[in-house]
């Protein structure tokens, strides 16, 4: 689980920083099924099941003193793509 949570933790960073890329995708590739499952697992606990504060102190939330702002808060404002 360890392997899992460092991986885990480098893909939003490769994201970012396309210099992590590589490393990532190879990463992700060396992964046996039973790897991608146990990935699949941590990310589903730390993002669904764990409490606020753990996710929190791991960086999965950002803390934000004005409530949640996502990218979509004003949704019914933006362009229509279909129009």
């Amino acid at each position: 689980m360890v392997r899992a949570y460092y991986l885990i933790r480098h893909i939003p960073l490769a994201y970012d920083n396309p210099e992590l890329r590589p490393s990532v995708c190879s990463a992700l590739s060396d992964c046996t099924k039973k790897m991608h499952y146990g990935n699949k697992w941590l990310h589903f606990f730390m993002v669904e099941v764990a409490s606020e504060k753990l996710r929190l102190s791991h960086g999965v939330l950002e803390h934000n003193t004005d409530g949640w702002r996502g990218p979509d808060e004003d949704f019914e404002n933006l362009p229509n793509p279909f129009l």
